[in-house]
């Protein structure tokens, strides 16, 4: 009998939207308690989880911020939630100046030239009549408290002229300030005496702006320092790795939080590898007996990373099965030893357990967000409530 060809992708993430709003109910309330408000980051396809999904789920649950890292993803979150604030934290060429003030876009500034850029092309978009002479771009300033990778900064040498800077901005009349952010390099490692010497910089600039009569918002907390410390007495809260369920460091826990995706594949052939005989570009596995092995269809290219070879394994009905030789771009091998199974079965890379997807990370040298945000677009997204 002749069968419908179907042309699904070989492997496939689960994305639990209802985790993901109870993740932010349970987060925002505790924020709130605080006096903060949260800011939902949904950069980089919200962590590899599909944003636009993300976006109106969240929004359904009362979540009115989101921030995103480019004009491209802010517009995506624009016709997800057209009446939500967006902020942009990372860097946007000046000629895009006028469509953000036209979506209603806020862009961060990080130095007093950028604003001057993004300035005169708003002064030129009006003058050639592409948007309305009273249109204005919110900003958010950013202030390097010592992550030395963007900002104003606030070390004790360059302060004052930075303060200088960041007072010329509120010159500009075609540039509406509206915040202020700061972001921490180390609050997920307690014992590191530098979220606490950034926190003293960022209140301190806070403070001197507020003293000159310009109101901000203010917000530094991501989301290990708002499971450490709440709101840390700001305006708002960015909440990033644990809105989708996984703690920022083994150091920082995410209690009550859920896992928001869980990535599947299936085994294409089983076969005998015998004793001797090597596995995968640079036969750097040799078997030491004969040995009963799966190819599954995930490589890197779908988010499986090459390095977590060293040490890390999938889930064969609920069963352990290490990863033997190199993970290759589109597949990879396991051992099956005593664990029963046949072509097409499903394989558990990473459950809504959580537990998978850090021993992967941990035996590839990285953190948990680089396999959610790698996660290919071969890679089928299916959305439960």
């Amino acid at each position: 009998m002749y069968e419908e060809p179907t042309y699904e992708k070989k492997s496939f993430a689960e994305i639990n939207l209802t985790a993901l709003t109870h993740n932010y109910t349970l987060l925002a309330r505790r924020v709130k308690t605080s006096g903060a408000s949260p800011i939902c980051v949904v950069k980089a396809d919200a962590y590899g989880h599909g944003a636009p999904a993300c976006v109106r789920a969240l929004a359904g649950v009362g979540a009115d911020f989101f921030a995103v890292s480019s004009v491209a993803e802010a517009l995506e979150v624009r016709r997800a939630a057209p009446t939500a604030d967006i902020l942009i934290l990372g860097y946007t060429r000046p000629a895009n100046a006028p469509l953000l003030a036209e979506k209603n876009i806020t862009q961060t500034v990080h130095n007093a030239a950028y604003a001057m850029y993004l300035h005169t092309a708003l002064d030129a978009a009006k003058a050639a009549g592409v948007i309305p002479t009273e249109c204005t771009l919110k900003i958010h300033l950013k202030a390097d408290s010592g992550m030395n990778r963007l900002g104003f900064p606030l070390n004790d040498t360059d302060y004052q002229d930075s303060l200088t800077d960041i007072l010329s901005v509120f010159s500009y009349k075609h540039l509406s300030p509206t915040g202020i952010f700061t972001h921490f390099a180390c609050a997920d490692e307690p014992s590191s005496p530098l979220t606490d010497r950034q926190y003293e910089r960022f209140t301190r600039i806070c403070k001197d702006i507020a003293a000159r009569g310009y109101r901000l918002k203010c917000h530094a907390a991501n989301s290990a320092a708002a499971l450490r410390f709440g709101g840390m007495g700001f305006d708002y809260v960015r909440l990033g790795i644990a809105l989708y369920g996984l703690p920022p460091s083994d150091e920082v826990p995410c209690d009550g939080l859920c896992p928001v995706m869980s990535l599947y594949s299936r085994i294409s052939e089983i076969h005998l590898l015998r004793k001797g005989e090597s596995i995968s570009y640079g036969a750097c596995f040799v078997a030491p007996r004969d040995m009963r092995v799966a190819t599954v269809s995930i490589g890197y290219a779908d988010g499986l990373l090459r390095g977590a070879s060293n040490g890390g394994y999938l889930l064969v009905g609920g069963r352990k099965a290490p990863l033997l030789g190199r993970i290759c771009m589109d597949q990879c091998m396991i051992g099956l030893d005593d664990i029963e199974a046949y072509e097409g079965d499903l394989v558990t890379v990473y459950d809504e357990n959580g537990e998978n997807i850090r021993r992967l990370a941990k035996a590839a040298g990285t953190i948990p967000y680089e396999l959610l945000c790698l996660t290919g677009l071969r890679v089928d997204r299916q959305y439960k409530q």
